[in-house]
């Protein structure tokens, strides 16, 4: 049994574990092997510095993971556009993620409007 006080938990054998709020075993380990893999490439063959990635508007990684859906939906196996489009996405959310830490808190906990969805003004 488990119980949980603040930041710390006690375990059924008397340890003591800090608690961390996200479920990082719930991710899906292909998934972020390919973002993994999709970065590596980009580094090693196309020369891209590491953090490149930031300087690109998030509305371009979006339209470009949107571009890479379309492709692979469309039967182009030519490139790996699920690898493209997971990492895209990832970077556009990070951005977007990122933007939302520097607007003012709404009731809801997040920048921007109160309500359900959180809307971020904007292109993303």
């Amino acid at each position: 049994m488990r119980k949980r006080k603040g930041l710390i938990e006690t375990l059924a054998n008397g340890s003591v574990n800090p608690v961390i709020p996200a479920r990082m075993d719930l991710i899906p380990p292909r998934a972020l092997l390919r973002i993994g893999e999709t970065l590596d490439h980009g580094f090693k063959y196309e020369k891209k510095k590491p953090g490149n990635w930031r300087g690109v508007p998030a509305a371009e990684h979006l339209n470009h993971a949107l571009h890479h859906i379309a492709q692979f939906q469309a039967g182009d196996r030519f490139e790996d556009h699920v690898g493209h489009a997971l990492t895209r996405m990832m970077m556009w959310g990070e951005l977007v993620l990122e933007a939302r830490e520097h607007l003012p808190t709404s009731p809801n906990g997040f920048g921007g409007q109160a309500g359900p969805h959180p809307v971020r003004p904007g292109p993303f």
